[in-house]
């Protein structure tokens, strides 16, 4: 979406589609997690008086407000506390209230384990653990799944940078064996791994996040339960 500040034009998107992984990596780090533990210490602050609700109620519409400087800010490169219209501010926000939706509705951009996508000409699948070569080798099935409780731990903790972790195992062209991606220890076990500037981890950085978000959404609800 267009939106202007100062005057100029900028194209701040509310659609995962329109963003890609270390887009949202950056925000994050620049944002996200400064803005998760504030909202983290509003619903842990112990409110007094008569007015409890209203009191954290405000604290969260400044939350909120807080959010929308900061996703337009960082799309605009802007400071939205140092904008020339005051006045200007006011209607972003409102607008960031209805379109911050579309970020959090994962029913709309969700894909199943069995559909297919085009992405980069060609064609990727997020691949289903429990199906394929994995169900025939438990043992490596085990060390497999339980090496990804830490990233989806670390992306519970909004360290979304594990999110690549998960997408270069799971998200993968269409036949391509996950064999290809993992390497042996001296054990003898396949054991996922990451190597900085492959040219999968560069592209896979590229990946719009409405694929991203879904390897991590089908893998948090499939996993197994302690």
């Amino acid at each position: 979406m267009i939106v202007r500040i100062n005057d100029i034009p900028f194209d701040v998107p509310f659609c995962p589609v329109l963003i890609e992984l270390h887009r949202w990596v950056d925000y994050y780090e620049m944002y996200g997690k400064r803005l998760a533990l504030e909202l983290s210490e509003i619903e842990e602050f112990q409110y007094y008086g008569d007015d409890v609700e209203e009191q954290k109620k405000f604290a969260l519409e400044r939350h909120i407000d807080n959010k929308a400087m900061a996703w337009y800010g960082y799309w605009a490169g802007v400071d939205l506390l140092q904008v020339n219209d005051k006045l200007m501010i006011a209607p972003l926000l409102e607008q960031y209230r209805t379109l911050s939706q579309l970020l959090d509705d994962k029913d709309d951009f969700i894909i199943p384990f069995v559909d297919e996508v085009l992405w980069n000409g060609e064609t990727w699948m997020i691949q289903d653990f429990k199906a394929g070569s994995f169900a025939d080798m438990s043992f490596n099935e085990m060390r497999i799944l339980n090496s990804l409780v830490i990233p989806l731990l670390q992306i519970e903790k909004n360290n979304w940078e594990a999110l690549l972790y998960l997408c270069l195992i799971f998200f993968r062209k269409k036949g391509e064996p996950v064999w290809s991606l993992l390497e042996k220890s001296a054990e003898g076990y396949f054991t996922p791994t990451i190597i900085p500037n492959a040219e999968r981890v560069n592209m896979l950085m590229h990946l719009p996040m409405n694929y991203a978000l879904s390897v991590y959404e089908l893998l948090k609800d499939t996993l197994p339960k302690n």
